[in-house]
């Protein structure tokens, strides 16, 4: 491979070679030159090279490695300074031995030259004096318009290939200078094969595997953890029956928890041993499957090679399988090479199941055993290896040697195996031929290619059997590999080639070391903290390192790693020195490490003296002096003697600690610890700590070097988080792999304890206890909830009062969960004798006095949903309750979800006739989760549940200061009968969970039907179907047969619910008249849907308006609405207009379902002369259990004592009538106990009944009625100060003496819950938690880019200008085949004295898998899926759904683009009146699911989809005085940006709704990756 460069600036800089290598190639030269000068390599001894490499590095220099970047391929890299127009030119060859494999051979070249190039060209030549059968060339990055320049010659036995793209074909897009060129070329190929002697993710890939098997094969199935399990106890004959059944099997196995790798393969060699007959000659093999080190049974590595060899004997291959990294390749790698076989690594990846295949397809054929060679011992010498135990179809043998005369002419060979069913030997006689003879074409042959081909194989050969060689053969045989290795060049695991690279004329030349790693060295990212604490990042992403000290006193506990999302915690403490020593500084180091997994409740101390381990309450010590094996049910230990410890936690990291001992007579050390994170990617994206916050990576870029304050150590500078640092060239040791010694990892050193590199410094990490699972910053002193209950309406206060302890300001945290039908009433922040209180005001006035504060940069916190029943707006721990009931108490039980037996008894409750108390107090002790930790108990929920006595039936109603509420729930009434409907929703959108879980429920629902209801059940998607035509009574029978149909509800189609709906009503009034059922029977549909009806050929108010007329009020109407995709809206008027309500069901929800009705049509009488303003009072059914609750007011409270009522409700077999007196009475006859009494409470109970109702009355009736009861509401609720869905609750909080913040506490209906909620921007971080939000990422307007960044509680936004007609790429995935791109339109004409203003005006939307094409313009909508073509106008509402999108239109507004287990887009159409002047139509592009994305998305919008990290300084006057300016440290830039806003126009197509963000100018300049004009495609369908 050649390169050649020329730097055209007029200052050095740096130019990058970097090539992907086969893995299997040994590197033979390679070489720089520099303006005629030409720096070559040379290959040494790998111990020799590494010396002259280290001693480079700690000069700051760099080293080019060949490392590990994917299964197939390896990376080497080699960059160089080089002067102002100045050339250089790379060369670089390696050699390799083209293995067949399944039928052919693979050429594979790595391509990704990351710029245009003016001269790109790939040769390859091939010659077969065999000659060569076929040539495929294949690539990944080969496009349609790239396919004809790849060439292709062959001949007989010659093949030319040849590709050589112009600088314009190489171009991603006419107008861009990204290269198309990225990624490999694969070219394949076979020989001519003459027929005699020939040329000289487990379970998934199982099922495939066995279905392959040949009749005539016979197979075992052998599981083992620290038992054995076997399929059958014998082989089986590979039938369809027994494959079938074999299949059933794997489905059922588990993974468990140790691994018994001796035993296993015992059992197997046993097995096969025992079958050997004459049906089964010599062809048999064991195919062993791992992902981990032996832990149980003999665990000694040399040991088990040993036993199974010896089982072996010959007489079988083994073939190993190490799954992921874990994996000790080495063992399964000797074992393999000791019996025959090979081992291979199982890439832990997507397609992990097709590797397994593939390694099945290359051994699952074995045509040819004990296959020998021979040769006459007189004629060749230094053979390579000549026997193999097995031939398989599609694979070939090459031996090599040397003649000993060259005036041999010919050569007898003898080629002998067993077949099948006949021996196989067969002879010829090799005929010596001139060189010219055989390869007659030079220039297809380099050099001594034969000589140097079995010095290859030779050295293969060697490096195999030292690994199942005696140790004094090693010896001789690592000597003989390593002295070939030298002598023909080839860097191998033995050698490296060392690399004089030039710098410039007053610098030295710099050192550096191509190594090549064995596949056992391949490794994942690693950040340890080792030594005085050094902690080191290495990011092989960036091919470099990173490390900082940490200086502290000994005692000092810092906090390494924390997880919130996986419950993991690591702290360590430092120790010093026994003693100073004199002239020097203390030198710390880690003595004692904790590690914590909340969730699986593990505690682990190890300290330089002992481990000790905490699982579920059981505690373990053990000591480093033995080794040790510990499984448990969620963490594995793993001890070497006086070395290291291996923690694997289940399904999660793995760490590893080394123990370093020093010399216990030392007088200054001790013994001390380093910590590894072995699997850093497996933590949450939320993982932090002194370590844990770069598990994810870290950005930086570092300048050219300069001299340092240490003449031997080069500084430069570094640009990291918005930073710019001073860092120094230095290494630090790496002890994994040797203990004593360490590996040097040079690495960039950042000063004064990590500062800049850090979040925050040092000391923020600093905890109170190794096992404490959080900083301690602010301590809670006190936390009380004190609920009042007054006649069943509550009344609860929580106060918190914390201290920060810190010198430094701080933010406290203020979190409470409130039930979701609960309204605040009050807010108060007292700050050093300073109250804030929080003020109600009505929506709109708040939210414009919030978007006043957040357009100058300020912060909103919000109440929102946050689960099924409870909102977020903080902790309870102290509870005091206090319940009055005048009816008289019946019971009162309490509990919680995180009650243990030590803090049952805290639960204090006093009951006593009227009056109950329960207190909930424990100490700071009580509360821990462990004596010596920090961690709390208290955490979930606490509940009070009690009933009052029911003596009467016309139920207890109470008169206090002129207001009355009257309580009903008469006790013992008959249950009535119900004829019901199940409506279930099986369209596409149902499939997986959903369907499973709706199944699940409903079998559940119909099993408790009472025998004496009638039920049906009706599946509905783009049709309905009806289980039996008319309704059946829930007998055993019934109940079992519809049990039995529910469970094969299979999912397809749309969502036609209207006419499912229309078939229900109409199923329960033919009951009703053919009177086969009861009468009197309550009727009822319960309607199951997770999506939104389809809206042609009606509308949603026209379905509405139609079921309500066809139900005419009989029939209660139940929706369920399954997740968060359902229309709630609309399920919510349905069931409001059929007198029932709607549930949200969660997709893990396990809510029961109330259908047990014990009154219907229940009417409440009171005399109109004496009440008014009285809440409902009609109801359509008495649930069991329930109550009713009716509040009204007094007309005159001097002349009324007493007043009449009557109550009538009808039941099953009789009408329901009762009528009392109901009497005013004394408050302190009432209430005697004034301290359970909270203020005017029966009118507040009053008010907050009325405001409730009318909330549902305004979803219902004319627009007159609805605005009438949304203003009485708001009168209400401002009135009472409640927050209500019409009102805010503003907070003052205060920031600092000159400026403070605004807050607003909003009430979210249910429909509002899950969508995205708009948030200002904080200088400092939210005070108040948000649940997830996903991001938004829009464009709309001239074009007007938005980012709306939840996570971090702000949004981005940036314009584009360019001529209109300009198609740019917005979307780009390559892995989902997802592409969008988007035309500009410009004005009519351009506004005088204006610039011109530019829209989109048309989309083009591809999924190049699905075969889906989707043109967007303002006029129509255009939609091609695999050749089918349809049109869509913006005239009409519509709905489409195909097999892969479905498109949903609503008339003049917006189209819904949803693609099949993917993403989904919202297109607006915003119409401009035709004779505007100058304006026209456009449109807007939402995406909606970004996080559905890969991680491989790009475009002018998809690069952000991932998210963003910025951070933004105080803001500052800018050139509008009305928007402040501030700067943004953004991918290693500093930018000024300005504080604005734009809009989103989802909700509100007309004016849009304000979305405050920060503005990058210039295009996007310093934001985007580039600049914008990269992202220029030629045409609307352009995919690249």
């Amino acid at each position: 491979m050649t390169t050649k460069a020329l730097n055209r600036a007029n200052a050095s800089q740096e130019v990058l070679f970097e090539v992907d290598l086969p893995k299997t190639a040994f590197i033979t030269s390679f070489s720089i030159e520099i303006e005629g000068r030409i720096y070559v390599s040379e290959v040494r001894e790998k111990e020799q090279a590494r010396q002259q490499y280290e001693s480079a590095v700690s000069s700051g220099q760099t080293a080019g490695l060949v490392k590990a970047s994917g299964r197939n391929m390896e990376k080497f890299s080699v960059s160089v300074n080089i002067a102002p127009q100045s050339r250089v030119t790379f060369t670089l060859t390696y050699e390799e031995l083209l293995k067949r494999r399944l039928g052919s051979y693979e050429i594979m070249i790595g391509v990704r030259p990351k710029q245009l190039v003016q001269n790109f060209e790939i040769v390859v030549d091939i010659y077969e004096p065999n000659g060569i059968a076929f040539v495929d060339v294949n690539s990944t990055f080969i496009t349609n318009e790239l396919l004809p320049l790849v060439e292709k010659t062959v001949t007989d036995k010659k093949a030319h290939v040849y590709f050589s793209p112009t600088l314009d074909q190489q171009k991603k897009c006419s107008a861009c200078e990204e290269t198309l060129i990225d990624g490999d070329l694969i070219i394949k190929y076979d020989v001519n094969h003459p027929q005699d002697i020939g040329e000289i993710q487990t379970r998934e890939a199982l099922m495939t595997i066995l279905s392959e098997l040949d009749e005539d094969d016979y197979f075992g199935l052998v599981t083992f953890d620290d038992t054995i399990e076997s399929w059958k106890p014998f082989l089986s004959k590979a039938t369809p029956e027994n494959v079938t059944e074999a299949k059933e099997f794997v489905e059922t196995i588990e993974a468990r928890h140790l691994t018994d790798i001796n035993k296993g393969l015992m059992y197997a060699v046993e097995m096969l041993t025992s079958e050997k007959s004459d049906f089964f000659p010599d062809m048999s093999m064991i195919i062993l499957l791992t992902d981990g080190r032996p832990s149980a049974g003999e665990q000694d590595l040399s040991k088990i090679q040993e036993n199974v060899r010896s089982a072996i004997n010959g007489s079988m291959s083994l073939f190993c399988l190490g799954f992921g990294y874990d994996v000790d390749y080495g063992l399964l790698d000797t074992l393999a090479k000791q019996n025959d076989g090979l081992a291979r690594r199982v890439y832990e990846a997507s397609d992990a199941v097709l590797q397994l295949q593939g390694f099945y397809d290359e051994v699952a054929t074995p045509l040819l055993l004990e296959v020998n060679l021979n040769y006459p011992g007189n004629a060749v010498t230094d053979l390579t290896q000549s026997h193999f135990r097995q031939f398989f179809k599609g694979s070939e043998i090459v031996v090599a040697g040397r003649l000993q005369e060259l005036e041999t002419d010919t050569i007898q060979t003898q080629v002998s195996a067993q077949g099948l069913e006949d021996q196989f030997v067969i002879g010829g006689l090799a005929i010596t031929e001139e060189w010219d003879s055989v390869f007659p074409d030079q220039e297809y042959v380099f050099g001594d290619f034969t000589e140097r081909l079995w010095a290859y194989l030779t050295i293969q050969q060697l490096l195999d059997k030292r690994e199942t060689c005696s140790p004094e053969d090693k010896e001789n045989i690592t000597a003989e590999a390593l002295d070939l290795s030298l002598r023909y060049n080839f860097v191998t695991p033995l050698t490296s080639m060392v690399v004089t690279k030039p710098e410039t004329e007053d610098d030295e030349d710099e050192t550096l070391i191509a190594d090549k790693l064995t596949e056992e060295q391949r490794e994942d990212i690693t950040e340890p903290v080792d030594g005085d604490p050094h902690f080191i990042i290495e990011l092989p992403d960036q091919n470099d390192a990173l490390c900082f000290n940490i200086d502290e006193k000994p005692g000092t506990i810092f906090n390494l790693v924390k997880d919130p999302l996986t419950g993991i915690v690591v702290n360590g403490q430092i120790i010093g020195d026994k003693k100073l020593i004199p002239g020097s500084k203390m030198h710390t180091y880690f003595g004692r490490f904790g590690i914590v997994h909340e969730k699986l409740g593990i505690r682990l101390m190890v300290s330089t003296k002992e481990i000790s381990v905490s699982e579920d309450g059981k505690q373990l010590d053990f000591s480093w002096t033995n080794n040790k094996t510990l499984n448990g049910l969620n963490m594995d230990l793993q001890v070497i003697k006086d070395r290291s410890l291996t923690v694997t936690l289940k399904n999660s990291v793995k760490f590893l600690i080394i123990l370093h001992k020093i010399w216990k007579k030392h007088p200054y050390h001790q013994d001390y610890l380093g910590f590894y994170t072995l699997d850093s990617h497996l933590f949450s994206s939320n993982v932090h700590g002194l370590l844990g916050q770069f598990y994810h990576g870290v950005k930086f870029e570092v300048s050219d070097l300069f001299p340092g304050m240490d003449p031997d150590k080069q500084d430069a500078n570094m640009f990291v988080k918005g930073h710019k640092l001073t860092v120094t060239r230095g290494w630090k040791r790496d002890f994994r792999q040797d203990v004593k010694n360490g590996e040097n990892v040079p690495c960039w050193f950042i000063h004064n304890n990590g500062t800049g590199l850090l979040d925050g410094v040092h000391t923020d990490y600093i905890v109170s206890d190794t096992s404490t699972t959080r900083l301690l910053k602010i301590e809670v002193q006190s936390v009380k909830v004190d609920c009042k209950v007054t006649s069943r309406f509550a009344h609860t206060v929580m106060t918190t009062k914390a201290l920060n302890k810190a010198n430094v300001s701080q933010e406290v945290s203020f979190e409470v969960e409130l039930p979701k039908t609960s309204f605040i009433t009050n807010f108060s922040m007292e700050i050093d004798g300073k109250t804030y209180t929080g003020e109600v005001k009505e929506k709109e006035k708040a939210k414009e006095q919030y978007q006043k504060a957040v357009a100058s940069g300020q912060t909103a916190g919000l109440v929102k949903a946050s689960g099924r029943k409870m909102e977020k707006f903080s902790v309870s721990v102290n509870i005091v309750a206090d319940i009055y009931e005048p009816q008289g108490i019946a019971f009162v039980d309490a509990y919680g979800t995180f009650m243990t037996n030590e803090l049952l008894p805290l639960v204090e409750k006093t009951v006593t006739d009227k009056k109950a108390h329960v207190s909930f107090s424990p100490t700071l002790d009580q509360q821990r989760k462990c004596t010596e930790c920090e961690g709390t108990l208290i955490d979930g929920d606490f509940f009070i549940k009690y009933d009052v006595n029911r003596p009467h039936d016309i139920g207890d109603i109470q008169i206090v200061n002129g207001y009355f509420v009257h309580f009903f729930a008469p006790a013992n009434l008959p249950r009535v009968p119900k004829m019901v409907v199940f409506v279930i929703d099986n369209s596409l959108s149902m499939v997986g969970n959903k369907m499973a879980q709706t199944r699940e429920a409903l079998v559940t629902i119909l099993g408790e039907l009472p025998e004496e209801d009638y039920f049906a059940i009706i599946v509905f998607s783009s049709y309905f179907v009806v289980w039996r035509p008319h309704l059946s009574k829930a007998t055993q029978e019934n109940v079992k047969a519809a049990q039995e149909y529910v469970k094969t509800i299979e999912v397809f189609g749309s969502t036609e619910l209207h006419n499912a709906v229309i078939h229900g009503v109409e199923m329960l009034y033919e009951e009703r008249r053919n009177g086969t059922a009861p009468k009197n029977m309550v009727m009822m549909i319960i309607l199951l849907t997770d999506g939104e009806p389809n809206k042609y050929p009606r509308s949603l108010p026209e379905i509405q308006e139609s079921i309500r007329n066809a139900n005419d009020g009989n029939i209660t109407i139940f929706s369920l609405a399954f997740g968060n995709d359902a229309n709630y809206g609309f399920l919510d008027t349905l069931s409001k207009q059929n007198n029932g309500l709607v549930r949200r069901i969660y997709e893990d929800s396990d809510a029961p379902l109330q259908l047990a009705v014990v009154k219907l049509d229940v009417h409440f009488r009171y005399p109109d002369n004496t009440v008014n303003s009285l809440t409902k009072s009609h109801f359509k059914q008495l649930y069991n259990g329930s109550e009713i609750m009716v509040a009204g007011r007094l007309n005159d409270l001097n002349d009324i004592d007493s007043f009449a009522f009557e109550v009538f409700a009808q039941g099953f077999d009789n009408n329901f009538e009762v009528k009392g007196q109901a009497s005013t009475q004394k408050w302190e006859t009432i209430f005697p106990d004034e301290e359970y009494i909270f203020g005017d409470f029966t009118e507040r109970l009053w008010a907050y009944l009325t405001i409730q109702e009318l909330l549902n009355k305004k979803d219902k009736g004319t627009p007159e009625e609805k605005g009438n009861a949304t203003n009485e509401a708001l009168s209400l609720s401002l009135k009472y100060n409640f927050v209500t869905p019409l009102t805010s609750m503003v907070v003052t909080k205060p920031k600092d003496e000159t400026k403070s913040d605004t807050f607003i506490a909003d009430k979210l209906t249910e429909e509002e819950r899950g969508k995205p909620q708009r948030y200002g921007y904080a200088p400092i971080q939210a005070s108040y938690p948000k649940t997830y939000v996903p991001p938004t990422y829009y464009v709309d307007g001239d074009p007007h880019f938005v980012l709306e960044l939840p996570d971090q509680n702000d949004a981005l936004c940036f314009n584009i200008d360019d001529k209109p007609g300009t198609i740019f790429n917005l979307v780009r995935d390559p892995r989902t085949g997802i592409v969008v791109n988007g035309q500009t339109i410009g004005d009519k004409k351009v506004i005088p004295g204006n610039k011109i203003n530019t829209y989109f005006g048309r989309f083009g939307i591809i999924h190049e898998k699905f075969g889906i094409r989707l043109m967007v313009s303002t006029k129509e909508i255009s939609v091609s899926e695999k050749g089918k073509q349809a049109k869509l106008f913006w005239t009409d509402t519509a709905t489409v759904k195909g097999p892969n999108m479905d498109l949903q239109v609503i008339k003049g507004r917006s189209l819904t683009v949803t693609l099949r287990n993917s993403v989904k887009f919202l297109i607006i159409l915003h119409k401009v009146w035709q004779k505007h002047p100058y304006h026209q139509d456009y449109l807007g592009f939402y995406t909606l699911d970004s996080h559905l994305f890969s991680s491989n998305v790009h475009g002018l919008l998809g690069q952000f989809y991932h998210g963003l990290q910025f951070e933004v300084s105080e803001p500052f006057p800018g050139k509008d005085p009305n928007k402040p300016d501030a700067l943004m440290f953004v991918k290693g830039k500093e930018l000024v940006v300005t504080r604005g806003w734009q809009r989103d126009f989802r909700q509100d197509v007309k004016n849009g709704e304000n979305v405050p963000c920060w503005f990058i100018h210039n295009n996007g300049t310093g934001l985007l990756d580039g600049v914008y004009k990269d992202y220029i495609v030629s045409g609307l369908f352009k995919t690249i």
